[in-house]
């Protein structure tokens, strides 16, 4: 395949814009890159906070999630091949010349996975980020042994149940499924309107955020269990320190998808609050984060042998074998349509599913 020095992509600009340019593609690569040529795309919200919302910047290539044909990879890159059909993930707006909403671009390795016969690259490009973050948020924190093999699923630490709030935003449709599989479990909070559908996939117990008394019915819906493992997926509007409150009064541990302030984070002595990713980066460009070399080397092997296997047996629409499936797909074309979608996810006139994808 002919690689072309000049591509079009999605860039942030002054004034909390938008616009397609045309970039340079270096087709030099690190020792653990890989260049794909784009087929797909999908939004997440760190998308417009990053570009045109408060963690804004103007200059920079749009976009974390894609999926598409491995056209190069770097001298140490073993586990996919040119030819491959692949998704992946970057840490968007931070590059002058690269990020997923471009027609091609570099991705590290470790987040790199092929896909498997049947999948398509939209719903390819509607996993990296939400499916890896659930990941992370509820195996990563345990360090068990990582498969998502049906068969051999198993419970991190021998926990019983988990609470997951934010369940019917695309994080917490990952993570229902992964603690639903590992026999867990699950009550999830979310909109009332989406309790059936939660319910579905695998939440035993739903409860709308919106209630006064959530804590209290979070409470008493954990028939007789313990409750030691919680998974924000949302970090806004008081919902940390809602899930903080409803763990065990002798403690537990808790995942965020965004940075706490240090109020909520010692809110209770007993409950550890964590957030942490796997690539140190300067999250919203002023939060450095912290680097853990073990959760890297779980993300390239999870990506090498395990992230594939979501496809066995994969309808489209329909989930694969063991019943995970992922978000109604918004399906659009184009770069323009891109931007549209980036704008749409800023105003938040979307519901449960996953945004535009090319």
């Amino acid at each position: 395949m002919s690689i072309p020095t000049k591509i079009k992509a999605v860039k942030s600009q002054p004034g909390e814009g938008l616009a397609i340019e045309e970039v340079s593609l270096s087709t030099s690569l690190a020792p653990y890159e890989v260049l794909l040529k784009n087929r797909a795309v999908g939004l997440n919200p760190t998308d417009w906070k990053h570009s045109i919302g408060m963690w804004g910047d103007a200059g920079f290539v749009v976009g974390c999630d894609g999926a598409g044909d491995v056209v190069a990879v770097g001298s140490e890159v073993k586990h996919v091949q040119v030819g491959d059909r692949v998704g992946a993930f970057l840490y968007g707006t931070q590059d002058e010349s690269n990020g997923a909403f471009a027609e091609y671009a570099r991705y590290n390795c470790s987040s790199v996975w092929k896909l498997p016969e049947g999948m398509s690259f939209a719903e390819a490009a509607s996993f990296p980020v939400p499916f890896l973050t659930a990941v992370q948020k509820f195996v990563f924190p345990a360090r068990p042994p990582l498969s998502v093999h049906c068969e051999i699923w198993h419970t991190p630490h021998g926990e019983l149940q988990i609470l997951i709030w934010g369940g019917s935003t695309a994080v917490g449709l990952h993570a229902i499924q992964l603690a639903h599989l590992s026999g867990q479990r699950v009550i999830a909070i979310a909109s009332a309107r989406n309790h059936e559908f939660l319910k579905s996939i695998g939440a035993d117990v739903a409860i709308d955020y919106e209630a006064e008394d959530v804590v209290k019915q979070i409470r008493d819906s954990l028939d007789g269990l313990p409750l030691k493992r919680a998974i924000d997926t949302v970090c806004e509007k008081g919902s940390t320190h809602h899930v903080i409150d409803a763990i065990d009064p002798e403690g537990g541990y808790v995942t965020t998808t965004l940075p706490v302030d240090d109020e909520t984070s010692s809110r209770r002595a007993q409950v550890k609050v964590e957030f942490v990713l796997d690539t140190p980066i300067k999250f919203a460009k002023v939060l450095p984060m912290p680097f853990i070399p073990e959760d890297n080397e779980r993300a390239q092997a999870w990506n090498t042998h395990e992230q594939s296997t979501i496809g066995d047996g994969l309808v489209e629409g329909k989930g694969n074998k063991c019943g995970s499936t992922t978000q109604k797909l918004r399906v659009r074309e184009g770069l323009e349509d891109v931007m549209e979608g980036v704008k749409i996810m800023k105003r938040g006139a979307y519901g449960e599913d996953k945004l535009f994808l090319f």
